[in-house]
């Protein structure tokens, strides 16, 4: 589909049409969209009942398309027969038998003849190692033997919004790299009920990781391959195909990379430590500065690796992740927590504080009225952005106005620590503190907190910004 105008752009401040999978219907027609910065869903007012807010919504070419909330299913499967036939918006699910291998494959079907035999499907379809793409296949439905359907009961969309997701998910690139290839059934999921948890993590977060693992490891990528995850993860010892190197676990998926040659190559490093500290220490650098915050729990001591978990403020996605060192095809865990090595001492650094682009850490001296500040919160909410109303130094405590998930607007006192960390805007035009306080102060009492669309962030710099 041509480019086209975003006048009102998404939440997250994405107006670049680029970065959106427009939907289209079969008439061509824009009937919704998917934001590839920030995983909201719009959708043209024909897919609600009810609006829960006519407040939200996005403009493409003058017409409005509104917030869609994930509606989470618990799918189903069961064998075609003749009562029930494959339809359009259909998601099929196979088991091929290739060499020693069962692969099993999930299909949203975009077509089906008038015979009922042949039907064209859309599929994500793995080209090498972590290496995906997203395209449409003919299939004879008559020659496919456990041919089964997956059924989402009534939280399933209508198959015209199916199709147009599954069709706007073919434009992207022929092809990309993504470590989580063995979940093949969530661009199904994503297709017939919309962009969940799964969705969000897989396409937008595993196609980032895998692209800065691509990066660094520069040809030693081609000695990757994938392992037993669970065998990894689960148990205290495990074995890998990899002599030596590196390997990475992520939401359900594993690969180890062979390392030996790209460090013995590697000029002003012959220390394998070395190598490995320094690149572990760009790898979580760099996924700071896309705007990943970094957490999590290292031991040292042993040869081992590192848990951790990434968390994607503007996705709300967390993901739990593993990188060990792999010395003789051995990965070593101590019971109930990672063993690190050199790991440990670069995961704990970059784990201590992961800045955001566009934070500043500060002193409480330097703090003003009206900043927007971000406070360390809990696991599952580990940035807390509010807006500052008095500072006193002498009691280590701020005045904050915030907006709370279990409370609402608030205004109170808060006892802080380092570090904090104050939002830095740029050059973009703000508004003078007495606005931003009389803003923050017109909400108080207010208790519509969403995590997507209302949250303490969103609250915060709707404050600040003119």
């Amino acid at each position: 589909m041509e480019l086209l105008e975003i006048q009102r752009g998404c939440l997250c401040g994405n107006r670049d049409s680029k970065q959106f999978w427009i939907y289209g219907d079969s008439k061509e027609e824009v009937c919704g969209a998917f934001c590839e910065t920030c995983g909201k869903e719009w959708l043209d007012e024909k897919f609600f009942e009810t609006l829960m807010t006519e407040e939200i919504f996005i403009t493409i070419e003058t017409k409005r398309f509104y917030f869609r909330q994930y509606k989470k299913a618990s799918p189903t499967t069961r064998i075609v027969c003749q009562s029930r036939r494959v339809q359009q918006g259909d998601h099929l699910r196979w088991v091929e038998v290739q060499g020693k291998e069962k692969l099993t494959f999930d299909a949203i079907v975009e077509s089906v003849d008038d015979d009922r035999k042949l039907a064209s499907v859309i599929s994500l379809q793995k080209l090498a190692f972590c290496e995906i793409t997203i395209g449409r296949m003919l299939i004879d439905l008559s020659m496919v033997t456990n041919l089964q359907i997956v059924d989402y009961g009534s939280l399933c969309d209508p198959a015209a919004l199916v199709v147009a997701r599954a069709l706007a998910s073919c434009q992207v690139e022929t092809k990309v790299y993504n470590i989580l290839t063995c979940k093949s059934k969530v661009l199904a999921g994503y297709c017939k009920c919309g962009p969940g948890h799964g969705w969000r993590a897989m396409w937008l977060v595993g196609t980032e990781v895998s692209e800065v693992l691509k990066t660094l490891l520069g040809s030693s990528w081609v000695t990757g391959r994938e392992e037993d995850c669970i065998r990894v993860v689960e148990q205290g010892y495990a074995k890998t195909k990899i002599k030596s190197g590196i390997l990475f676990a992520m939401d359900g998926s594993a690969v180890a990379f062979e390392l030996e040659d790209a460090i013995a190559e590697r000029q002003g490093c012959t220390d394998r430590g070395s190598y490995l500290d320094a690149f572990i220490k760009r790898f979580i650098d760099i996924l700071v500065e896309k705007g990943f915050k970094i957490s999590g729990a290292v031991a040292s001591g042993t040869p081992g690796g590192g848990i951790g978990c990434f968390e994607v403020p503007t996705l709300e996605v967390k993901m739990s992740f593993f990188m060990g060192s792999v010395i003789k095809g051995e990965v070593i865990r101590a019971p109930q927590k990672a063993v690190g090595s050199q790991l440990g001492r670069v995961f704990g650094q970059v784990i201590h504080m992961s800045v955001k682009r566009g934070d500043e850490e500060v002193q409480l001296s330097e703090i003003n009225e009206g900043d927007q500040v971000v406070l360390p919160g809990h696991l599952s909410h580990p940035r807390c952005h509010a807006i500052v109303v008095t500072v006193n130094t002498k009691t280590n405590k701020l005045k904050l106005i915030r907006n709370m998930y279990s409370r609402g607007v608030v205004e109170e006192w808060v006892e802080v620590s380092p570090p904090i960390l104050r939002v830095s805007y740029g050059g973009a035009p703000m508004l003078p503190p007495e606005e931003v306080l009389q803003r923050a102060r017109s909400k108080l009492g207010e208790n519509r907190y969403n995590i997507l669309t209302y949250n303490c962030k969103h609250f915060a710099s709707w404050c600040k910004r003119r």
